[in-house]
C-alpha cells in the first residue's frame, strides 16, 4: 500500500514535468537577429575589381520566413532587402572601395528568401534579380545547406546560426557574377 502513494507522486511529477516541455516547446525563444559580419572572400573580390560599384536601390518587401512555424525576421521591422544591402556596404566599407560619380550603380530587386527546416537537412535560399548601371538584369540564386534535426527548437537556433554565412555567400555569388565582373571591369 505504501507503493501506490509514492507512484502517484512520481506521476504528478512526470506530468508537470512534461506540462513546462510542452510550454516550452510551443512558446518559442525570442533570439536576436544576427548581426551581419564581413567577409575575408567578399572583399578580396571587392578589392579585385578594376572599377568601383555604387549601390543603389534595394527593392523587396518580405520582412519574415518561417522555420517550423516560428518565424526569423529582421529585427526594427526592416526587409531581407535592407539586410542584403547593408551586407553588401559593409563589405565595401571594409574593402575600402570609394566608387565616383561614374562608377556603375548595382541595383537588387529580392525574388525570394526562405529557409527549410528539414529534419534530416535544411537550407536557406536566396535569389534576387540585378542590374548594373544599364546592362541586362542578371539573377543570383544561393541555396547554402546546414543540419536540420528533428526537434524545432534546435534546428531553429541552427537557421538562426546559418543565416549570416548564407548572406556572406550570396553576396561572393554575386560579386563573382559574370555579369556583375563584366560591369565592373572584370578582376584586375
Amino acid at each position: 500500500m505504501r507503493l501506490w502513494p509514492m507512484v502517484s507522486r512520481d506521476r504528478t511529477a512526470l506530468d508537470a514535468l512534461v506540462l513546462i516541455g510542452l510550454i516550452g516547446a510551443l512558446s518559442g525563444c525570442s533570439m536576436p537577429f544576427p548581426v551581419y559580419s564581413v567577409s575575408g572572400k567578399n572583399v578580396a573580390s571587392l578589392r579585385s575589381m578594376s572599377k568601383p560599384i555604387k549601390l543603389g536601390q534595394f527593392a523587396g518587401d518580405q520582412k519574415s520566413v518561417s522555420c517550423r512555424l516560428q518565424p526569423i525576421s529582421p529585427e526594427d521591422g526592416s526587409t531581407f532587402a535592407s539586410y542584403i544591402r547593408n551586407a553588401f556596404n559593409e563589405e565595401m566599407i571594409i574593402a575600402g572601395v570609394n566608387a565616383g560619380d561614374g562608377a556603375p550603380e548595382l541595383r537588387g530587386t529580392l525574388k525570394n528568401i526562405d529557409v527549410d527546416c528539414g529534419i534530416i537537412s535544411a537550407s536557406w535560399i536566396i535569389e534576387m534579380e540585378f542590374s548594373v548601371g544599364d546592362r541586362a538584369p542578371f539573377t543570383v540564386k544561393t541555396v547554402r545547406e546546414f543540419d536540420g534535426n528533428y526537434f524545432g527548437q534546435v534546428v531553429f537556433s541552427r537557421a538562426y546560426t546559418a543565416f549570416v554565412p548564407s548572406v556572406q555567400a550570396f553576396v561572393n555569388d554575386a560579386l563573382n557574377h559574370p555579369s556583375l565582373q563584366a560591369a565592373a571591369g572584370g578582376v584586375r
